[in-house]
């Protein structure tokens, strides 16, 4: 079962490949996919990612929840119904 987590304040224009290159460092992904907001203004955008391992999933939570891209903050939390569900605060 894979562990999915939720990033959010990712800047506007942010794909698929950067998505990659952001979260494959941490481990295995079994799949990703950006969410574009919709609607007249798009600052940014937020994603799924789902990691293979749950410890893998763990440790991209902790490195990226708080960090700064772009001058954006992002925020990192577990999906419900993952092998965990909590929200890095």
């Amino acid at each position: 079962m894979s562990t999915r987590l939720h990033i959010t304040g990712l800047p506007a224009g942010y794909d698929e490949d950067d998505l990659l290159d952001l979260c494959e460092p941490f481990g295995e992904i079994n799949d990703l996919e950006v969410l574009y907001q919709q609607g007249p203004v798009r600052d940014g955008c937020s994603a799924l990612v789902d990691y293979y391992d749950f410890d893998d999933a763990r440790c991209a939570a902790e490195e990226l929840n708080g960090a700064i891209l772009e001058g954006r903050g992002l925020r990192v939390s577990f999906v419900s119904g993952s092998r965990a569900a909590s929200t890095f605060d």
